[in-house]
């Protein structure tokens, strides 16, 4: 006789000769987000009101899972916010005839943003340059296959 070992799989209960019907899962204890709106006997105040619409957008907000690039990412935020933060002390800004003081972190965003934005005029003036300049070269190709048709 072998003995049991808890590895034996009973083939029987698997065909289902003996096999016993499941129980039906139980109800759960706790109601459900809809059965507790459906229970409420009052209406909700405007500050409920007002409060559900300012957190409706950031309901469908889901975390960044932990990873290395995660953690990468936030380590280079918060280097860049503390770049900034330490640059904050004022400086001198002479620009033609004006004089001024400003915070050096907001002259740096500024520069920033005046070169992407300068950076997106030159790309935007480029792509158009080249679809004139292939708009051209279609237009030559099609006069010149007319011409030639023409013969």
């Amino acid at each position: 006789m072998v003995p049991d070992d808890g590895f034996d799989i009973d083939v029987d209960a698997l065909a289902g000769d003996d096999a016993e019907p499941e129980p039906a899962p139980a109800a759960p204890a706790t109601p459900t987000e809809a059965e507790v709106r459906a229970m409420s006997a009052r209406r909700p105040g405007p500050w409920h009101q007002l409060g559900d619409k300012v957190a409706a957008p950031f309901q469908r907000v889901r975390l960044p899972e932990w990873n290395l690039r995660t953690f990468a990412y936030l380590f280079l935020v918060l280097l860049i916010l503390w770049f900034l933060l330490e640059n904050w002390p004022p400086c001198r800004v002479r620009l033609l005839v004006w004089n001024g003081e400003a915070p050096k972190t907001v002259l740096f965003l500024f520069n920033l943003l005046l070169g992407a934005g300068l950076l997106r005029w030159w790309q935007i003036g480029m792509a158009g340059r080249q679809a004139r300049k292939e708009a051209a070269q279609e237009a030559a190709a099609v006069a010149a296959a007319a011409a030639a048709g023409e013969k």
